[in-house]
């Protein structure tokens, strides 16, 4: 049987497309992928979409992974998470080990539906890339190593009253805050354009006074920091964010004993408990916000009602991830969502340290106090991101975090008080109403609107502007809610056309919880973006076309050309013995209706057509595709394209 290598492999050449900004080229002609990006960089592919007729059985899937990457035996799998979504598929993550050892940030997704791959994606690495392992120093230097590059008067292990909250937080009669290394490969600096790939020790140092949280990888050979990443995932940088208290609302409490309520409830997941920390920074030493009558309508210079704020927007936040996507708490699976309030004395910010949230009372006239609902709402974000795509916090990556933060605080802000919504992030926790961030126009707060562009952060500090360069996702977000036309700092011209909220978070939501991995950039958000909106609205569909313009106009990538059609298709093109039956593969670009003319009398309107042939002849093969949105008609004929002859049977 002969089949049409040669046209495949100089399509595989020729059709290569590079996204701007972007190490990854798409293939769209490959004989066994609809879609094929493949990372330049590291010479892997980075996501593939199969044809509906060659989609593997979602079953063995390590040893198809290895297949895919071209691995040995040396390369494991484990699967580090898996979930269902209302589209029918099974999501399962898996981790990447090279002889047994975690390699950090290389986690694909497999995406499963009726027990058939259909794509899978992620970044990974050339095993070519790992430096031979050298072990110099053991678990005990490099936890001192650890605590000699950052010093602390008081670190959480050694306080008793920490070391018992976190066997709560836990549930674990074993949990500690006292560092445990582990041996990780891992990219210099969380940075996957740097090939450049160390054995390390990976470990977390918490620290209470100065308070820090940071995840280390220590080179395992020399003792130097491969990378750092910071577990404190705040509302804003230091000195910048502040709450004010929410209107009246309602509330579920904890009625423990006569005449005594406390604010804490058990409904929603494993439960919401809301604490006071008194101003101090020990999270063991917080207590219960206590109420004789559940009308929690008191209020004291200690500003208690701001506990209300907490653990409202707490709740509402559970149900805003719930109702709109399905999801059991920040992990899916119910954990309980702990807040604690009055932490320190005037303390201007609002965080998520990878257990809890936690929120300072401001100092009045930067901050008032941080929980406002889009504050609370941006720190459980925080979580969600922690469980799901795990974007490391630093440049890109942690530009993408925050800003993921930003677009469901502000999400649920429209959830909860719609009719006090707005586009800045903070407006009520900040005395002039002006907000930390505007999604709306990110320049207004000295952010950056386009990609690179004016107010693009690119030095070291705020963990390389992970705060200021998440405007660009906003300002992206902002478009694909409300539309917009002009001119961007790059100066090309867009026009984005308005698709709503509750169809653009749905795209957000599959986007960070499906496709996004450790260490996506901005590029990577594009492509997997316009691949969630594919897969909810289907291709060629006025939300695919408003998500790649919205990237367009916020200087990432082209803009979405709907007036390119173009008709094409493959077959295996030569049988010995009648009948035959052939599976045609649809190639087509930008078309969503199709009439096929097969050359025998048979004809076909689907996509993908399996047919027939009972004679032996040739025939020829004619596919007329009509365009998704101009009704432009593309057709190709290939002449004696099927050849049936019995001639060269053996």
């Amino acid at each position: 049987m002969k089949k049409n290598y040669i046209l495949l492999i100089c399509s595989f050449f020729i059709s290569q497309i590079v996204i701007a900004q972007s190490r990854c080229s798409i293939v769209y002609d490959h004989p066994q992928y609809e879609l094929l990006a493949y990372d330049t960089i590291h010479k892997m592919p980075q996501f593939v979409r199969f044809r509906e007729s060659t989609r593997p059985k979602g079953e063995n899937i390590p040893e198809q992974l290895n297949k895919l990457y071209k691995y040995a035996e040396n390369e494991s799998w484990e699967v580090v998470r898996t979930e269902l979504d209302a589209l029918g598929f099974t999501h399962s993550y898996y981790q990447l080990y090279h002889k047994k050892i975690e390699v950090h940030g290389v986690i694909v997704g497999v995406h499963c539906r009726n027990n058939k791959i259909e794509s899978i994606s992620g970044m990974t690495v050339s095993m070519g890339q790992i430096q031979s392992p050298i072990v110099n120093i053991s678990t005990e230097e490099a936890i001192q190593l650890a605590i000699n590059y950052f010093p602390a008067q008081e670190y959480k292990w050694q306080n008793p009253a920490e070391e018992l909250e976190i066997k709560n937080i836990k549930n674990n009669a074993k949990a500690t805050w006292f560092p445990s290394p582990e041996l990780s490969y891992v990219n210099s600096d969380f940075n996957f354009n740097n090939t450049d790939i160390k054995l390390g020790y990976k470990l977390d140092l918490y620290a209470e006074e100065p308070l820090f949280a940071y995840r280390l990888f220590i080179d395992a050979g020399s003792g130097e920091i491969i990378a750092k990443e910071d577990l404190i995932q705040h509302i804003d940088k230091k000195g910048t964010a502040v709450t004010r208290y929410s209107d009246t609302q309602q509330i579920i409490t904890d009625s423990f004993a006569t005449n005594s309520y406390r604010l804490r409830e058990t409904g929603r997941g494993n439960g919401i408990e809301t604490y006071n920390m008194k101003k101090g920074t020990n999270y063991g030493a917080a207590v219960d916000f206590i109420d004789a009558d559940n009308f929690w309508d008191s209020t004291n210079v200690n500003q208690d009602e701001i506990a209300r704020d907490a653990h409202w927007g707490a709740e509402k936040t559970y149900d805003y991830f719930n109702y709109f996507f399905g999801r059991n708490s920040f992990d899916n699976k119910g954990a309980k969502i702990r807040s604690y309030v009055h932490y320190g004395n005037n303390y201007n910010n609002a965080f998520w340290n990878g257990s809890v949230m936690t929120y300072g009372d401001g100092n009045g006239t930067v901050f008032t106090p941080l929980t406002s609902v889009d504050v609370c709402g941006h720190e459980v974000a925080h979580a969600v991101t922690t469980n799901t795509a795990n974007l490391v916090y630093s440049y890109e990556s942690g530009a993408l975090n925050e800003s993921f933060s930003d677009i469901f605080g502000n999400a649920i802000e429209f959830y909860a008080k719609p009719k006090l919504f707005s586009w800045k992030l903070g407006e009520d926790i900040t005395p002039n109403g002006l907000g930390i961030r505007n999604m709306a126009n990110p320049n207004a707060k000295g952010h950056p609107d386009t990609y690179k562009g004016t107010f693009w952060y690119s030095g070291a500090g705020d963990n390389g502007g992970v705060h200021i360069n998440s405007g660009v996702q906003n300002y992206w977000f902002y478009l694909l809610c409300e539309g917009g036309i002009g001119k961007n700092d790059k100066a090309d011209s867009f026009f984005v056309d308005s698709i709503g909220i509750l169809k653009a978070q749905q795209i957000a939501y599959r986007n960070l919880s499906v496709y996004l991995s450790r260490n996506s950039q901005y590029a990577d958000a594009r492509f997997y973006a316009i691949q969630s909106a594919v897969d909810l609205f289907g291709n060629c569909s006025p939300e695919v076309i408003a998500t790649t313009n919205a990237w367009h106009a916020v200087g990432v990538g082209a803009r979405y050309d709907s007036g390119k059609i173009a008709a094409n298709f493959l077959a295996d093109t030569f049988f010995c013995r009648a009948p035959a039956t052939l599976n045609f593969i649809n190639t087509s670009i930008n078309t969503n209706k199709y009439e096929w003319k097969f050359g025998d009398g048979g004809t076909s309107a689907a996509t993908n057509p399996i047919h027939t042939y009972n004679q032996y002849g040739t025939y020829d093969v004619e596919l007329i595709a009509t365009g998704c949105f101009v009704n432009q008609v593309d057709t190709i004929k290939r002449k004696t394209y099927i050849v049936i002859d019995s001639t060269y049977d053996i």
